[in-house]
């Protein structure tokens, strides 16, 4: 994850996970790590009392293709399940092809798209699961 450490080094994962663990505010993030080595991160943050939204999805290059994000997405369901969320949401581009394969398989379904505010050239895709 280059996006995760500056030029000097400084390891902004730990900020990145402090922001997304506080579970007063609805939030939790799970790093799959591999003898020290940070291999894939989810998220999820909540929207209402019922729905939460499914951020920071990521697998590291060289680990994609292994079935990794499929068995993180599940975990995820169950998770929110357990906590008593009724619903997931999140959006992801149209060039998140591979992403969009995943959601489905997980049951998730397409809501509606949109454009990107970082750039008018991407449409984005809402999906949604139900856990009822």
């Amino acid at each position: 994850y280059i996006y995760l450490y500056t030029m000097d080094g400084k390891d902004l994962l730990h900020d990145l996970y402090q922001h997304w663990s506080d579970q007063s505010q609805g939030r939790e993030m799970w790093i799959a790590d591999l003898q020290g080595t940070t291999i894939a991160t989810v998220a999820i943050r909540r929207v209402t009392m019922e729905t939460v939204e499914l951020k920071r999805v990521c697998t590291e290059e060289g680990y994609t293709g292994q079935g990794l994000a499929g068995h993180m997405g599940q975990f995820i369901i169950a998770r929110c399940r357990e906590l008593g969320y009724k619903s997931i949401v999140l959006a992801t581009s149209e060039v998140q092809v591979e992403a969009q394969q995943l959601y489905k398989k997980l049951g998730f379904t397409v809501t509606g798209t949109n454009k990107s505010i970082f750039s008018a050239i991407f449409t984005m895709y809402n999906f949604q699961l139900s856990l009822q």
